[in-house]
């Protein structure tokens, strides 16, 4: 019998994904006037998303995108990967995004991530800075505080479960049931 329930919690164990505790990731939308004139196309609101930043530490997001712009330019993913294109830091505290350096120059990008432009976040002790730029070669944000709005996005849609951890779920969840029923059962 103990043998049963043993088993019985392991396959639950098991289909729940373990004993140790993910480390929970938090996507953040994001939107600003841009400060940039680029080329006299004048000024607009980007749009975006901020994904794969790890809650309650200091780390990488996984993807950068911006999802609109205004002006019509610099819509698609941004990446911060290699020794030239280095800023990429986000912090975050009981879900709040307190502090971030993030600079994306487009000429240090590789295909398929954006090599027209670059895009900057950064939060220091002057401020929040933000900037869209159509200039590939980067370009070093106004000391104006033009504040991004961050706030908690909605993730994207999650993947499509395997069946897998359902059975062993099910499983583990009938073989417990089982084993209350027949101790009623006796008793």
């Amino acid at each position: 019998m103990r043998m049963r329930l043993a088993l019985a919690l392991s396959c639950l164990v098991a289909a729940t994904g373990g004993t140790g505790a993910a480390a929970a990731t938090i996507n953040f939308s994001f939107s600003f006037t841009n400060s940039q004139d680029n080329g006299g196309g004048g000024v607009g609101v980007v749009r975006g998303l901020i994904l794969g930043v790890e809650d309650n530490a200091t780390g990488a997001a996984s993807r950068v995108l911006v999802t609109s712009n205004d002006i019509a330019f610099g819509v698609g993913e941004y990446t911060s990967a290699g020794s030239n294109n280095p800023s990429n830091t986000f912090t975050v505290a009981g879900g709040e995004l307190v502090a971030f350096n993030f600079q994306s120059v487009g000429i240090f990008n590789k295909p398929p991530a954006l090599t027209c432009c670059t895009l900057s976040f950064r939060r220091d002790d002057t401020g929040t800075r933000s900037g869209l730029s159509d200039f590939p070669s980067g370009v070093d944000l106004p000391y104006n505080d033009f504040t991004a709005n961050f706030y908690v996005g909605d993730p994207p849609p999650p993947p499509v479960p395997l069946p897998a951890p359902l059975l062993l779920l099910g499983s583990a969840l009938s073989a417990l049931g089982l084993i209350g029923y027949r101790r009623r059962a006796q008793g």
